[in-house]
């Protein structure tokens, strides 16, 4: 336009300008707006030009220059009738992504100051932006206003639908996400009921004690339910069942007792509602004040809870005649009472029962429902096998899957969760805590059945399917196994000696002799010195232990098989647990030594 001697209007300036830092000229552009703005605000405020304003607010706010872009808004706001509020909203959110509280003050007052000259204007979009930019600023006080003059505004819990009432408790489950601890949250929902309906006031309590559950703050879910009370809001049983899991959580005596009690007040409520008389009288006296108020009855969640609890405490009499009394009462079944069940025959020894009861549970007659397993569950299964193949006495009359199928049955189970969105949570119920103690389990099962190629394969699943790495126990656990199949080709009298001579001891570090060899020999190869494999993420470690096991794997049994054969093994472990392309590492035993 210049080079045609036509002179580019402001606005048309300002575009060129934000188009130069959208490019990564950021200084350049940001020094001629500077040079601009200052030229067409210096005679008058009558040339002070909103599009060119808006500019400069929004790339000083996208270049971090807070205070410059908060100067700018300000001027917007004295001087422009007729703002962008879309404008303000992104100086706005560069301010709550500042980790200064001085920022996070002025977000404030930006907040304010839109709200006040927009009045009915500021929609539920503006709304929602500044709920989210508080959260993101991790500031409680604020975004819980915000929330409150949401509802004030009528563009928050204004109806009764389930539509509704979700959008309220999403809303307060992030302003919880913001807390510390249980006074924290106890402020959140205080201020949400002093704000909402009180047709949501019951959904504020029912996530509120639960949350009291998650922290393992009994006094408070007591608290809670006295609250209830006092409002005229009767607790229901799943109210209950999270008061119950926080005393249970303490694993103290005096809240263990009065949970307890409480439930088993509640299976006795069960058996009145069912029967119109309770078979079994409360185990003590009322003397909890809880109890002289209405208590609902006992769901499958509550015999779960209580179960577990005497479980723990091997008090089988008790779990046995719960069991019974929520098929009598023909109480559904879901997946936390079958986990406590098949845990608590496991704990006496029947394992056979335990693999009954989940084969039953999750393949049901086509009439009946079914209950889906979720992570624990196959923790316990993995438990049981490695208990039943360890008990000698009981080998002989085992009804329960071979590893390689309980394996094929685990990644059944993960390939229908794994799209899911909560696919994380079944991983983590299935790994626990320490992803380690699967892996011990799953070896350990493999051991006993002396299945090298079974604990190749093994290996490998648990790191392709549920991001399992390899520990140094599975890899102990291993070098003990082969050092019992070097002994197994002896005769059963000299495997006796083997076993009381202390040769297993020797073997075992022969063997691990061997794999240390394989180990550095492959760093070796690798270029790689044992500081270099010491420095690196866990993953690359994990993967090149993987490898470096499978090598040592094929190498031993290599020994006793032509290396097709090796192979074979390998392909049909693959084939029966459901993973014919499973990888098993870079070296096959026609390379290995």
């Amino acid at each position: 336009m210049v080079a045609t001697g036509i002179s580019p209007s402001t606005s048309q300036k300002a575009a060129y300008l934000e188009s130069m830092f959208l490019n990564g000229m950021e200084q350049q552009a940001l020094k001629e707006w500077e040079e601009l703005f200052a030229q067409s605000t210096s005679e008058s405020e009558m040339h002070f030009q909103r599009g060119l304003a808006e500019t400069g607010a929004r790339m000083h706010a996208l270049a971090g220059n807070l205070d410059r872009a908060k100067m700018i808004a300000e001027k917007i706001f004295d001087h422009l009738p007729s703002w962008d509020p879309e404008v303000i909203m992104v100086v706005f959110r560069a301010h709550t992504r500042s980790k200064a509280a001085l920022h996070h003050e002025q977000a404030w007052d930006l907040y304010l100051r839109m709200k006040t000259l927009l009045g009915e204007n500021f929609q539920a979009i503006a709304y929602n932006n500044c709920f989210i930019g508080f959260l993101e600023a991790r500031n409680l006080q604020y975004a819980r206003q915000v929330l409150g003059d949401m509802v004030k505004a009528g563009v928050l819990a204004n109806g009764d639908s389930e539509e509704h009432v979700l959008e309220v408790r999403r809303k307060l489950h992030l302003l919880n996400r913001l807390t510390t601890d249980i006074v924290q949250a106890t402020s959140v929902a205080l201020y949400a009921l002093t704000t909402l309906p009180r047709a949501y006031h019951v959904h504020v309590f029912a996530d509120w004690i639960k949350l009291a559950a998650a922290k393992k703050a009994p006094e408070a879910a007591a608290q809670i339910l006295d609250m209830m009370f006092r409002r005229g809001h009767q607790p229901d049983t799943v109210n209950f069942n999270y008061f119950l899991r926080s005393l249970f959580s303490t694993k103290q005596k005096s809240h263990e007792l009065r949970a307890e009690n409480i439930a088993w007040h509640m299976v006795d409520m069960a058996s009145r509602a069912a029967s119109g008389n309770g078979r079994r009288q409360p185990r003590t006296s009322v003397s909890d004040p809880l109890l002289l108020r209405k208590i609902p009855p006992a769901n499958g969640a509550t015999y779960a809870l209580l179960i577990r609890h005497h479980a723990n405490h091997s008090q089988w009499e008790h779990t046995d005649y719960l069991i019974r009394h929520m098929r009598a009462r023909q109480i559904p079944q879901n997946t936390e009472t079958m986990n406590v069940s098949m845990d608590s025959l496991c704990r006496q020894g029947d394992y056979n029962k335990v693999w009954d009861t989940y084969s039953t549970l999750t393949n049901p007659p086509k009439e009946q429902p079914g209950v889906f397993p979720n992570g624990a569950t196959f923790r316990c299964l993995w438990k049981t096998l490695r208990l039943a193949l360890g008990d000698v006495e009981h080998r002989e009359h085992s009804t329960l899957p071979g590893p390689r199928e309980l394996l094929a049955e685990n990644i059944r189970w993960w390939n229908m969760v794994r799209s899911r969105y909560d696919a994380s949570r079944f991983r983590a119920g299935l790994a626990a805590e320490d992803s380690g103690a699967l892996s011990k389990l799953v070896m350990h099962c493999f051991s006993y059945k002396k299945d090298l190629p079974g604990s190749l394969v093994a290996m490998h699943a648990l790191r392709s399917q549920f991001y399992i790495l390899p520990s140094m126990e599975a890899s102990w656990i291993l070098q003990n196994q082969i050092a019992w199949v070097e002994a197994s080709r002896e005769a059963k009298t000299a495997r006796a000696r083997y076993r009381m001579s202390g040769l297993h001891q020797r073997n075992l570090k022969q063997v691990g002799r061997v794999q240390n060899i394989l180990f550095h020999d492959r760093l070796a190869r690798m270029n790689m010195s044992e500081e270099e494999f010491a420095s690196l993420n866990d993953e690359r470690k994990a993967d090149i232990t993987l490898d470096s096991l499978s090598e040592f794997i094929r190498a031993v049994l290599k020994r006793q098989h032509a290396p097709e054969d090796v192979e074979a093994m390998i392909d049909k472990a693959k084939n029966d647990i459901g993973m014919p392309n499973l990888p098993t590492g870079d070296m096959d035993a026609f390379i290995v030594a």
